[in-house]
């Protein structure tokens, strides 16, 4: 008799019922942890996978496909890279064209029953990225932290895979194929698409599974041979794991000073005195930013000032952004963070005396890329010279220090807040500085990532609790936004953020 985890399992369910509970086992199925009904669906709301690869990739009439690697990468090495390197390259080479590809850590609780050195999945896909960048992967592969990040525990890889696609299809309005990547230890695995058509798998040899990888290759052949979607690559990457893994370290993120600018509009506010508590939880020192008194040295600054801050400007602005993939995972492009094109902004300034000499200005320098494409973009289209770039805070050491906004962290404040995301064709978003949304770890420094977007949550929960304030009636911003993950408009904002607290929780 099958128990309700298979048959919540739409590929493992139709093995079982052909072939028998031996034969998936065989095959991968493994019982989790769950004890109780698991709703995946409900994590479609969740926009954390990066998407924006498969949008570049994707090729009209071809034989588009998408390959997840699933494992423990604590950490990964060149070894997995080979796989997937050598897995893109091989299907690639039999006519499929590989859109994206998706490393998928294991969760943290299945770690902790293999080693006692766990890094977490946020500091495991900080690394993943790293080793991406290395081989100059970026434009085709990709890490898919949802599981690991917000599941209670590890889901069997047919889940995983179903789940992707039912997400890409949500994100990108793309039905593309999912292939598993195995190595050879798990080289029977291959077992669970012998019934699929949407589904498929390539198996690599691996040093010490040589015997398992061939014993799998010859049952395929002499069994599913006529299974297309199944694949064997018996190409070896020459080293052991130990030998191969990366010698560099995990970035510890130690306690940090926070510089938190706040605006007359923020101190209005009555979330802004508890956000302020947790900030004070999670950060060494908290520092003032008040726009207030950059306001009064702003207006010393010289004339002809062409501000790239949405908050101090005199005459002349410059209203641009940047724009990440979904979880703010990697940089996109800069844009326009209203309506008006940057293009169209720049023709504005070119209003006047010809090869006027400007100064650009901006509230902060934490990186200075922003400032350099500014400077590059009105100088190249608009032939507006920049004298000198001026700022009133340059964080040197990013070590030490962060900068933050408050409004980043106020959920339905009218204001341009969060973090710029691009979305299926280019459409702009802004999301708030808060899990399940972006990469806290990365944007705020802060390690205890949960346990402070749950606070955070908390806070702008409490304000909205007793009002009963609809989705549909907050700013435009913040409604496109929950349009975006798929939660109804009609629904109240505090029972929408209720449920993504007891998520974290």
């Amino acid at each position: 008799m099958k128990n309700w985890k298979i048959q919540r399992d739409p590929i493992y369910n139709k093995l079982c019922e052909k072939y028998g509970r031996n034969f998936i086992a065989d095959a991968g199925f493994f019982e989790d942890d769950y004890q109780e009904e698991l709703d995946l669906d409900y994590f479609l709301h969740f926009p954390v996978i990066p998407i924006k690869n498969i949008e570049d990739n994707y090729k009209a009439g071809k034989k588009n496909i998408i390959l997840l690697y699933s494992g423990c990468f604590n950490p990964i090495h060149q070894g997995h890279i080979f796989s997937m390197n050598s897995s893109i390259e091989r299907m690639q080479s039999l006519g499929y064209n590989v859109v994206n590809s998706y490393f998928t850590p294991a969760h943290d609780s299945y770690l902790s029953q293999k080693t006692d050195k766990v890094y977490d999945i946020l500091r495991r896909s900080e690394f993943i990225y790293k080793i991406i960048s290395e081989n100059n992967l970026e434009k085709v592969c990709d890490v898919n932290v949802l599981p690991a990040l917000l599941l209670k525990h590890d889901i069997n890889f047919t889940e995983q895979m179903v789940f992707l696609k039912k997400y890409v299809q949500k994100y990108t309005n793309l039905d593309i194929p999912i292939y598993l990547v195995a190595g050879g230890d798990n080289s029977s695995f291959y077992k669970s698409f012998v019934e699929e058509d949407e589904y498929g798998c390539i198996v690599h040899n691996r040093p010490g599974s040589e015997d398992k990888f061939l014993a799998s290759q010859r049952e395929w052949a002499d069994k599913f041979s006529d299974c297309k979607n199944i694949h064997f690559v018996n190409s070896l990457y020459e080293g052991s794991s130990t030998s191969v893994r990366q010698k560099k370290e995990f970035i510890e993120y130690q306690k940090k000073d926070l510089k938190l600018r706040i605006s007359e509009q923020d101190y209005n506010d009555i979330r802004t005195e508890k956000l302020l508590t947790v900030f004070e939880k999670y950060y060494n020192n908290v520092y003032f930013l008040n726009v207030a008194d950059q306001q009064v040295k702003f207006r010393d600054l010289p004339e002809n000032m062409i501000s790239l801050d949405s908050l101090l400007y005199k005459d002349y602005k410059f209203e641009v952004s940047r724009y990440y993939d979904l979880f703010g995972a990697k940089f996109v492009k800069f844009g326009a963070r209203h309506k008006d094109s940057l293009l169209k902004q720049v023709s504005r300034l070119k209003e006047g005396p010809i090869n006027r000499r400007f100064y650009l200005f901006d509230d902060d320098i934490h990186t200075g890329r922003t400032m350099q494409f500014a400077k590059d973009y009105l100088e190249k289209y608009g032939n507006i010279k920049i004298n000198a770039c001026i700022s009133l805070n340059i964080n040197n050491d990013n070590s030490k220090s962060e900068i933050l906004d408050l409004r980043d962290f106020l959920i339905g404040n009218s204001w341009y807040n969060g973090l710029g995301v691009t979305t299926k064709h280019n459409k702009k978003l802004r999301v708030p500085y808060i899990l399940p949304f972006i990469n806290v770890l990365d944007r705020c420094s802060i390690l205890e990532y949960k346990e402070f977007s749950r606070e955070i949550l908390e806070v702008n929960y409490m304000f909205y609790k007793d009002l009963k304030i609809k989705i549909k009636t907050l700013d435009n911003w913040t409604r496109e936004f929950f349009v975006f993950i798929g939660i109804d408009t009609e629904q109240y904002i505090d029972d929408v953020l209720l449920r993504f607290i007891e998520d974290l929780s």
